[in-house]
C-alpha cells in the first residue's frame, strides 16, 4: 500500500508466537489511506484484518476520550 517506516509485530513474551497483530508506520499519508480503503475487512488466511490508525496525529483537533473528547457515544464499562 506504501513504503512501510517501522513495523511491530506483536509476539508473546514467552513463546515468540505472534499475538495476530502488529503496528505499522507508512512513510506518507497515502500509503495508511490506502491501507485503510483496501485491507480493511480484508480475509487473509481466514482471518479479518482490521486497519485502524492513530486519530491524535491524523485528526487535526482530536482529544482522546480520557479529556473530554472521542468520537462520540458512551463507554459501556462506566470507568469514566
Amino acid at each position: 500500500f506504501g513504503k512501510i517506516k517501522r513495523l511491530r509485530l506483536v509476539r508473546h513474551i514467552v513463546s515468540q508466537a505472534s499475538r495476530g497483530y502488529a503496528f505499522i508506520e507508512y512513510e506518507d499519508d497515502h500509503g495508511f489511506q490506502e491501507a485503510y480503503r483496501l485491507a480493511h475487512k480484508m480475509v487473509i488466511d481466514d482471518m479479518e484484518v482490521l486497519v485502524d490508525y492513530q486519530r491524535e496525529i491524523t485528526m487535526p483537533g482530536w482529544i482522546p476520550r480520557r479529556f473530554g473528547g472521542g468520537l462520540g457515544g458512551k463507554k459501556e464499562s462506566g470507568q469514566l
